[in-house]
């Protein structure tokens, strides 16, 4: 759906998760966005965390994949975890790829284009445990909204 070279609408969603990071003391953000198909994980977009974190979360199939953003696509809501240690919810494959790079509370908000059907999530990430109350809503919705206009900027030029 995006290419992977570095362009505009990357340039705009690194900023877009510099400023959520700058707002929120030692927080991590970053983007996932599906194929057209909505099968898999096409791209994810983590500016501060090495590339092989990001690299691990592609081609994530949502048929048979359990992660935190997997399941915030296909549900269509808003999905916390909040001690990635302690899980036992979610896929061990992926609890272990994000505790090795020092992630360990996610929570993962939906982004939507025009359709009602979610086409990725807006990510914010901790290196510590993080209690569900601490959670921006307002903020992830804040977030979320603007990688949908990015997203729909770029697809209408």
């Amino acid at each position: 759906m995006f290419e992977v070279a570095h362009t505009g609408f990357d340039d705009a969603l690194i900023s877009l998760c510099a400023r959520v990071e700058a707002l929120v003391a030692g927080s991590l953000a970053g983007v996932t966005l599906c194929n057209r198909a909505r099968t898999e994980i096409e791209r994810a977009l983590f500016p501060s965390l090495p590339h092989s974190f990001a690299d691990g979360l592609t081609h994530s199939d949502l048929q048979r994949h359990n992660t935190a953003s997997v399941r915030a696509i296909t549900t269509a809501t808003t999905i916390t975890c909040v001690d990635l240690a302690s899980d036992e919810f979610f896929d061990p494959s992926w609890r272990n790829h994000c505790l090795h790079h020092g992630v360990r509370a996610m929570q993962s908000r939906p982004i939507y284009l025009c359709r009602p059907l979610p086409y990725g999530t807006f990510v914010l990430a901790f290196r510590e445990r993080r209690p569900k109350i601490c959670w921006d809503m307002a903020l992830m919705d804040l977030a979320a909204d603007g990688v949908s206009s990015a997203m729909q900027r770029k697809l209408n030029s």
